[in-house]
């Protein structure tokens, strides 16, 4: 609610729905309140500590306006105070300086408090300067120091607050160069090292070295891979990954918008917050089943192996963590469910003669001679 006191010292009027109304009852136009020199906008008595600028007074201490103070329950100096033309409720005391006022004000701005460490530019020439403490600013490339009064930084005004980049989330460790430039062959890989500084030393007889903004900026070069810095996982072109809507597919590209880096693969586009590594197949088993890594599997010994005796037992279940090794194919067989292991042992455990299939009977003398020949080339 908004409240207005007429010059006559009696009269005062409070906002309502469609306007104003009067300690007597009488309505009057919002406009007639808001837009004459007759009324003036009581306002609200700022809580004590708060810093202020003093715009208007009223009459009596036009010394004060356009100043900076803080609102302070100390007795003001003496010799200083206002008429208080409005009477002592809507007048309050302001320390500028030393001293302290006793102002009733018509306008007046709440200045926020600037963290320290925050940077403004000077619209007038382009300097940056950093707060240090309370209103001593100081030269971010020369170390000098001045004062800038908080009411002097904002929009529309001299000062500008220099809008932070948001943290990345994300490392740049290296780029390649997308084709030949001079004596640097195409896909050359230059990776950043401990000083920030991207090198090659293999390229060419002189080491290759510059800084990302360089590389940034030169077409000639794409980034080759990102460490993303939530949970350290680096992300490589080559590497498979799983989209929002896609898996396993090939990375092809990272592209920087801002301070957004987005993974492309032919078929899709995600960001690097949102994507992650596609498991490694490790091996196909024989029932048909990709295993990666953390999958569980089931092996059978088919040949005898360090004195296992093929087709004994199914084994596992195991934890896939690494391909298989050069031996291994040799003497096992591997199924993604003890089921499937089981069934294989079942059908090709050799555990019956010839003298047992006859005697289950329906076998012809051709059937029987096919039979004879077939347990003789094993043999």
């Amino acid at each position: 609610m908004r409240k207005f006191k007429h010059k006559n010292g009696k009269d005062v009027a409070f906002s309502i729905e469609n306007g104003y109304r009067t300690e007597l009852g009488e309505f009057i136009n919002a406009r007639f309140i808001e837009n004459s020199c007759d009324w003036v906008e009581i306002k609200p008595i700022p809580p004590i500590n708060t810093r202020i600028k003093i715009i208007e007074t009223v009459d009596g201490c036009r010394a004060a306006e356009n100043k900076e103070g803080v609102v302070t329950d100390e007795k003001p100096t003496d010799g200083i105070s206002s008429l208080n033309f409005l009477g002592d409720l809507e007048a309050f005391n302001v320390k500028i300086g030393k001293r302290v006022w006793r102002i009733a004000c018509k306008k007046y701005e709440i200045i926020e408090d600037i963290p320290v460490g925050t940077k403004v530019v000077d619209t007038l020439d382009n300097t940056i300067w950093i707060k240090k403490y309370d209103n001593i600013w100081e030269y971010s490339d020369i170390f000098i120091s001045k004062c800038i009064f908080e009411s002097e930084i904002g929009e529309g005004k001299r000062f500008q607050i220099v809008k932070e980049e948001p943290k990345r989330d994300w490392e740049i460790l290296s780029y390649r160069a997308n084709k030949k430039i001079g004596m640097i062959p195409e896909y050359t890989i230059l990776e950043k090292e401990k000083d920030g500084i991207f090198r090659n030393h293999k390229a060419c007889i002189l080491t290759i070295s510059t800084f990302e903004d360089k590389l940034l900026n030169n077409s000639n070069y794409n980034i080759h891979s990102v460490k993303r810095l939530s949970d350290g996982e680096i992300f490589t072109l080559g590497d498979r990954v799983d989209f929002t809507l896609s898996t396993n597919q090939i990375i092809k590209e990272f592209s920087l918008i801002g301070n957004h880096i987005s993974v492309i693969s032919e078929l899709s586009k995600d960001g690097l917050l949102v994507i992650k590594k596609s498991k490694q197949v490790l091996f196909i088993t024989e029932d048909g089943k990709e295993i990666c890594s953390g999958d569980s599997y089931y092996t059978v010994y088919y040949k005898k192996y360090l004195g296992r005796e093929p087709f004994l037992k199914v084994n596992g279940e195991f934890t896939a963590n690494f391909p298989l090794d050069k031996e291994a194919p040799s003497c096992l067989k591997f199924f993604s469910s003890y089921e499937a292991a089981e069934n294989f042992i079942l059908l090709n455990k050799p555990c019956l003669s010839i003298h047992d299939i006859l005697e289950y009977g329906g076998i012809n003398n051709i059937q029987r001679d096919k039979l004879k020949n077939l347990v003789k080339s094993k043999l």
